[in-house]
């Protein structure tokens, strides 16, 4: 087993210099710098796009053959690692993400009764009425069923007839029609330039997509609606609750990474004939949470596919937490400069920014810091004057630098040469 892909991986990844930006930090897991975590991220991927993939170089060809992964780190905001980030293909069931995502949004409105009530199933919503080779729950009009159930029966077993259920009771005058042009709205708002859907189940290869819009929607999902994983997507097996009528089949969740990998809560899998294998995978290992998303993966059969597909959403989960780390750097202290002809002898200096969070390799060394400052200054000084750089360093690599800025006012001492130059005889 010492060659196995994921230890091979590792050991390459050990040896590997990664390209890894920094990122602030925040008390609150999704605020970074006034943005919320999706924006964050969508600064990210344009950064990614324009240096071509900085960190490809980070894995040997053929330990990789998904066209377009991604892994980020959701605690930090930043990618760790993508490749294929606008390479179009159809969502498939990553489609249902976007529609447990708008039924979540109106039972937060009110527009939707108590999802613990059992419900009737729809005209539609049957299993009779999907599309050949669906996903099925096996819903039909015996069936009296809570809105979690629905919810669990799409986001675990990827059941075609609970997404277009769960679309019918949010749209129960247009059959649908004004829930799919719903989706295409909240993709648009989402800033999902490249997507668009034709379904709530992602059964059709018209819908079309990108791995980055689908990690900004993993993203915003995760964000807009905390405890979604726990309610919907950590549970191994799919089974009925109280007061639930019909008979429904015991399923098990799709998702092959929950109980075999540490810490993975969620999220989604899906796959059709002209999309491929998809993997929207996540974990969270203390207060780190990273996602990782597989797409348009390729098996011979089915099983290979589906096997496939986990074990590369499983290698890039492991090298995330095994290869990187997040490191907060130490604060300097800063002295005091001499101020020059000003009404105080010294001044006091603070950092322009807050110190960021860094995301750096394992093998980091402890970071030092170094100040470069001028060891006087002339009045008059304004608050946030920059008068200096403080810089931290992985051995001989710098990492961050900050601008040592004024604390306050540094106001010139009145002396009568300097009025006399302002108001000179005549």
């Amino acid at each position: 087993m010492s060659d196995s892909p994921p230890l091979r991986l590792l050991q390459r990844a050990r040896r590997c210099s990664v390209l890894l930006l920094f990122v602030v930090f925040s008390d609150s897991l999704w605020a970074f710098d006034g943005l919320n975590l999706r924006e964050r991220l969508s600064q990210e991927l344009l950064y990614w796009e324009e240096q071509a993939n900085p960190s490809m170089s980070s894995f040997s060809e053929g330990e990789l053959m998904a066209p377009a992964l991604v892994l980020a780190d959701l605690t930090a905001g930043t990618l760790l690692y993508a490749q294929g980030l606008s390479l179009e293909m159809p969502p498939a069931s990553l489609a249902k993400v976007m529609t447990l995502h708008l039924s979540l949004k109106d039972q937060n409105t009110g527009h939707l009764p108590d999802e613990r009530m059992p419900l009737k199933i729809p005209q539609g919503g049957q299993a009779e009425a999907m599309r050949p080779f669906s996903s099925l729950f096996g819903l039909d009009e015996s069936h009296r069923l809570t809105l979690r159930t629905l919810r669990r029966a799409a986001a675990q077993i990827s059941a075609n007839d609970a997404a277009w259920t769960l679309a019918l009771l949010s749209d129960p005058l247009e059959k649908g029609r004004g829930f799919v042009e719903r989706m295409n709205q909240e993709a648009q708002r989402l800033g999902m330039d490249q997507t668009t859907y034709v379904d709530p189940d992602g059964w059709s290869e018209l819908s079309t997509t990108t791995i980055a819009d689908q990690l900004l929607l993993a993203v915003t999902y995760l964000e807009e609606h905390p405890g979604v994983l726990s309610a919907y997507h950590a549970q191994p097996q799919l089974q009925q609750l109280d007061g639930e009528e019909g008979l429904l089949p015991n399923k098990g969740n799709t998702n092959l990474l929950l109980g075999r990998v540490s810490g993975v809560d969620g999220i989604k899998t899906g796959t059709i004939p002209e999309a491929g294998f998809h993997f929207m995978a996540t974990s969270r290992r203390d207060d780190r949470r990273l996602v990782a998303i597989v797409m348009g993966l390729r098996g011979t059969t089915f099983s290979e596919g589906i096997q496939k597909r986990a074990l590369e959403a499983e290698m890039l989960l492991e090298w995330g937490f095994s290869q990187t780390q997040l490191i907060k750097p130490e604060a300097p202290s800063l002295p005091s400069l001499v101020l020059r002809h000003g009404k105080n002898k010294s001044l006091a200096l603070r950092l322009a920014t807050e110190i960021p969070v860094l995301v750096r390799p394992v093998s980091s060394e402890k970071l030092t810091f170094k100040l470069q400052l001028p060891e006087e200054w002339e009045a008059p000084v304004a608050e946030g004057d920059v008068l200096g750089q403080a810089r931290w360093f992985d051995g001989s690599e710098q990492v961050l630098q900050i601008p040592i800025v004024a604390h306050q006012d540094g106001p010139r001492r009145w002396r009568l040469w300097d009025a006399l130059s302002q108001n000179p005889a005549s």
